[in-house]
């Protein structure tokens, strides 16, 4: 929009203009006055100036529409809306399309849009050409929600100045809110070529590319945009929801800290932070800001859905629910909301409704991508819950498209590859070890959704062992190691540099870790488990520590990841083929630790722990050094937190429904059982 300072100034060279035409002599003074003050910023003074001046010369258009402009950009705006319609009742005069213009602004500063929006008509019905006007109207058009009307607004706009950047960005907004990305891409494209310092247009660009999962590229226009304007909060917030969803947790929350610290009062940066805090595993961190963030906004739904999500977590499902019914039975169907409706929905039998309310979300317009992929999967859980098998496939299947996520396998093989060579007998062999020794590790390990969360809540309902989740240090050792010694990304290479001192240091940094978590627990767990990419490294800096792999039947584990929405760290999971493709290099990969490390590795297979689980869980409690504790067998009441997607499961009894369930889709998952030919099933 046309600022108000821009319209003072073309309103002063036309009346200084009509001013001499008439040679006023009585008045001069004041004009001399008022050209004085506006130089000298005294906006006060001038209008005083221009006030008398009207007094005087009671039917001069132009001074009134320059006493407008002086009252609206004071703030005086009722003042400014009678002086401009004082001008408008004056005929005779060449200045009604400008008038029309100023009096829209003033109106439209007052929210009184329809008002405006006919001022603004007039003004270019009037005056054609009149670029700031049109423009003008489409903002006052796009502000009433009348997109379409503002699309050909800002369009007509560009028809007569192409190169006006504040109308491609303008556009770029209503496109973006109307659904229609590419063309939103190609205006905002168009800004920041004519307007190369255009923070908000990054901005802009990066949400549109974030809604079509195009994320490498949204992280790349948010960092534009806050390389031009640092303290840019909103980019930090977008950035830091970038990096959660794609793994750099670290990352995340130092934008989304940065972010809450630059605007501390706005209620959606304090989500980012939240979800943030969420995804880490603080999930009292999270409940905290989502409270602050219901505070500053009350009602705010983002904040109410993050709320009841974490007390979902927690086991408060009664007090979760209580926070999002009353949300959706008032209609409401903003994803963030449904979703969590529907993951209580399905502990609670409301299967049925949460579908019905799902479906309507979809219908939603301008959803994200990211949005309508978690939709699918939660329909995909609810029609499973309800057996109708056929349909879940379809929803699941509609998720993991919509993620659009590209997996190497050719690749990872090639890494695969790296780690057994640099992790060889021979290499291990004579490899230095810390000089402290510690036995409280135990790293539980396997392909996700394999058991890992069910093992360690058997193991953290001992006295004597701390659960301590998905903990995110041995990966961070491991790229630690590769940035102090000035290495590329072959990480397993690095290790063949590794020192006494460098063992000793990154060892305790860790077992440093796990002191602070549980300084009186005999066994700390770390169930991160990827872990078993980084066996290798974690046999040399804790060669007393234990293993337990967690091993299930690979069609049931691969179909469990395939109907998980992950956060975007596990791009394998959303093919078939590639989950068959990295299963099979997981598997060859723990054939070789078996064979070379001289730390201690249990397989856990999870179909013997449901048939005969008081023998297996003996057996996984004897092998971690602990003297038997019956709490294990009713490890279903253990009151703790479970950060991971199988937290409902652990807080029940042993149950066999998950064993052999891929036999329910046998007919869609030939892809998989394909890449997976010559696996071992137990």
């Amino acid at each position: 929009m046309i600022t108000t300072k821009r319209l003072l100034a073309t309103g002063r060279k036309r009346f200084d203009g009509h001013f001499r035409n008439f040679g006023m002599r009585e008045t001069g003074k004041l004009l001399e006055q008022a050209r004085a003050a506006i130089a000298a910023n005294r906006l006060a003074e001038a209008r005083d100036a221009y006030r008398a001046i009207c007094e005087i010369r009671r039917a001069d258009q132009a001074a009134w529409l320059m006493l407008g402009k002086l009252d609206a950009q004071l703030g005086r705006l009722a003042d400014a809306e009678l002086d401009f319609r004082e001008a408008l009742a004056i005929s005779g005069s060449g200045s009604q399309p400008e008038i029309y213009h100023a009096l829209g602004t003033v109106l439209e500063a007052q929210g009184r849009l329809d008002e405006a929006i006919e001022c603004f008509r007039k003004a270019v019905l009037l005056k054609p050409g009149f670029v700031a006007a049109c423009n003008d109207l489409g903002v006052a058009l796009q502000t009433a929600g009348r997109l379409e009307e503002a699309a050909t607004s800002y369009a007509h706009t560009l028809r007569l100045k192409p190169d006006f950047a504040i109308a491609s960005y303008n556009l770029g907004t209503v496109l973006k809110d109307l659904g229609r990305f590419d063309e939103a891409i190609g205006q905002f494209e168009s800004a920041v070529l004519y307007r190369p310092h255009y923070p908000e247009a990054y901005n802009a660009m990066g949400l549109v590319q974030q809604a079509q999962g195009e994320l490498a590229d949204a992280s790349r226009s948010y960092l534009q945009a806050i390389e031009l304007a640092p303290n840019y909060a909103d980019a930090c917030g977008n950035l830091a929801n970038v990096c959660k969803d794609t793994g750099l947790l670290d990352q995340a929350l130092e934008f989304a800290r940065r972010a809450v610290r630059l605007l501390p009062q706005n209620p959606a940066l304090h989500v980012i932070l939240g979800n943030v805090y969420r995804q880490i595993g603080d999930l009292d961190g999270a409940l905290l800001t989502y409270r602050r963030a219901g505070t500053l906004s009350p009602g705010y739904e983002d904040a109410l859905a993050g709320e009841a999500a974490i007390l979902d977590l927690k086991g408060q499902r009664d007090a979760a629910f209580r926070i999002i019914d009353p949300l959706v039975t008032a209609g409401c169907r903003h994803p963030n909301v449904t979703t969590v409706y529907a993951a209580l929905g399905k502990t609670s039998r409301r299967q049925r409704e949460a579908i019905s309310i799902l479906k309507k979300s979809l219908e939603e317009p301008g959803l994200w991508s990211a949005q309508r992929s978690r939709l699918h999967f939660q329909l995909g859980q609810l029609y499973d819950s309800l057996a109708q098998y056929d349909r879940a496939f379809e929803h699941f299947s509609l998720g993991n498209t919509i993620k659009g996520q590209c997996f190497d396998a050719e690749a990872h093989s090639t890494f695969i590859d790296l780690l057994i060579k640099t992790f060889d007998q021979e290499f291990l062999a004579q490899a230095p070890r810390p000089a402290q020794l510690s036995d409280r590790p135990v790293f539980i390990v396997g392909m996700p959704r394999s058991g890992t969360s069910l093992i360690e809540q058997i193991l953290a309902s001992h006295p004597q062992v701390h659960g301590a989740g998905e903990l995110r240090e041995i990966n961070r050792i491991a790229v630690q190691l590769r940035d102090l010694l000035g290495m590329d990304d072959a990480r397993p290479a690095c290790a063949t540099r590794l020192s006494p001192d460098l063992a000793n240091a990154m060892s305790q940094q860790y077992l440093g870790l796990l002191s602070e978590l549980a300084p009186d627990a005999r066994r700390v767990t770390d169930k991160m488990p990827t872990n078993f990419l980084h066996l290798g490294l974690i046999g040399l800096l804790f060669p007393a520590a234990r293993i337990i792999h967690c091993k299930r039947d690979p069609r049931d584990t691969c179909l469990s990841c395939y109907f998980h929405d992950f956060s975007g760290v596990h791009p394998y999971a959303y093919d078939l083929q590639s989950l068959g493709a990295y299963y099979v290099q997981y598997r060859r990969l723990m054939a070789h630790w078996a064979g070379t490390l001289s730390i201690p590795i249990k397989d856990v297979v999870y179909e013997e722990v449901i048939d005969a689980p008081e023998t297996t869980i003996r057996e996984i409690v004897d092998f971690s050094g602990l003297d038997w504790d019956r709490r294990c067998l009713s490890f279903h009441q253990t009151e703790r937190v479970t950060r991971t997607a199988s937290y409902n499961q652990v807080r029940q009894p042993i149950y066999s429904s998950a064993v052999c369930k891929w036999k329910h889709y046998e007919e869609y998952i030939e892809p998989l059982t394909a890449a997976l030919q010559g696996v071992y099933v137990p």
